[in-house]
């Protein structure tokens, strides 16, 4: 699959960073992107190169699935089996961890009930949130050329 031919600009105005894939067409589960190593690979290039890649409708992930393709983005080899001390979300580290998957950390606000072994709520990082507000943050913006205009 050529994931180049599933990519859409997220604003017409910015054509420099980001894209949206159509991902009724791409499925991001491990068995997936086992059997296809050439779309693990494309959706990798995709993101160094436009910055931000948006998957919507990749409601059937499980935990095992998110963690196959954080690894394919993995930017310390070294810590990569430390799974008790580790999260791929960078500070969460004082985030709700889930139990059986200690390098999956909850960011935001949240109030989840038997989430794959974790009932926790946080009010999130910045004080006067609403519960569920949605944000969205990324360490890498100011390295793309140009940076993004949002």
């Amino acid at each position: 699959m050529m994931l180049q031919s599933h990519l859409r600009l997220l604003s017409p105005t910015i054509t420099h960073f980001g894209r949206l894939v159509n991902s009724n067409l791409i499925d991001l589960s491990k068995s997936s992107l086992l059997a296809n190593p050439s779309l693990a690979q494309e959706i990798v290039s995709s993101l160094y190169k436009f910055g931000l890649l948006v998957f919507r409708n990749q409601t059937r992930l499980k935990p095992s699935d998110e963690i196959h393709l954080a690894k394919l983005f993995s930017h310390h080899p070294s810590i990569d089996n430390d799974d008790e001390n580790q999260s791929y979300t960078g500070g969460a580290g004082t985030q709700h961890r889930l139990p059986q998957y200690p390098q999956i950390a909850l960011v935001g606000s949240y109030s989840v009930k038997d989430f794959y072994g974790l009932t926790a709520e946080s009010k999130g990082v910045y004080n006067g949130w609403p519960l569920g507000q949605r944000a969205w943050h990324c360490d890498g913006l100011a390295d793309t050329h140009p940076p993004p205009d949002l």
